[in-house]
């Protein structure tokens, strides 16, 4: 699709992709780095999402795989050191309370909220530390925009992995970023880790769709 891409020898913020916003905080026990991060773009933008392919799927996944299906998204939450997998029910109910705050914090509809966890499987989330998390995340999203979101997604004291880039489509000058942390076994279908990209390109929202790419899209003008 794009005629000319190159990657940045120095990997720029998601916040650094126009028309979008990052906030962080934390919710964890001590003192420490931000554990939970929010992604949100300022207009209507389209997306979608890549799941894992293995039939035991976390709270989190059951509940944006739908979403992003829809192909319109406006923001992401996500959080480290618990994956709130193997929590039954009231996984679940904590997945959508998770999704329902960011959507109120960010101002955008709920429906186009996604929900991402890793870190800790079979332990419930602590919500009471996590609501007052997403508030103080949104917050920040909204009134500065630059949270430090790579570091929110890592486990505690590793660093942190972006990258991104720039290219062209036609005579349009596009720019991307990164932020990922692993785990995935391929040979399992298993995963327990993510990947969030952004781009201020106008790509068809079909062609997303069609494609699945875990892409993050400012449709503005499409």
């Amino acid at each position: 699709m794009a005629e000319s891409f190159s990657l940045d020898s120095s990997p720029a913020e998601l916040a650094d992709i126009g028309g979008f916003r990052t906030g962080v905080a934390r919710f964890g026990p001590g003192p420490g780095g931000p554990d939970l991060g929010v992604i949100c773009c300022e207009s209507d933008c389209c997306g979608t999402a890549l799941f894992t392919k293995n039939s035991t799927r976390a709270a989190p996944v059951q509940v944006s795989r739908p979403r992003a299906l829809a192909g319109r998204l406006r923001a992401l939450i996500a959080n480290s050191g618990n994956a709130n997998c193997f929590t039954g029910d009231k996984g679940l109910e904590d997945a959508r309370e998770m999704v329902a705050l960011a959507a109120k914090g960010l101002r955008v509809p709920e429906e186009q909220v996604l929900v991402a966890s890793a870190g800790v499987a079979g332990m419930p989330l602590p919500m009471k530390d996590v609501a007052s998390a997403i508030d103080a995340a949104c917050a920040m999203a909204l009134e500065n925009g630059r949270g430090d979101f790579a570091s929110a997604i890592v486990p505690e004291g590793m660093d942190r992995r972006m990258a991104s880039g720039s290219g062209v489509i036609g005579d349009t000058p596009f720019r991307m970023a990164g932020a990922t942390r692993g785990l995935a076994l391929a040979d399992t279908g298993m995963a327990n880790g993510f990947a969030f990209i952004v781009t201020d390109a106008a790509i068809e929202p079909g062609f997303l769709i069609e494609t699945r790419n875990p892409l993050g899209v400012d449709s503005k003008g499409v």
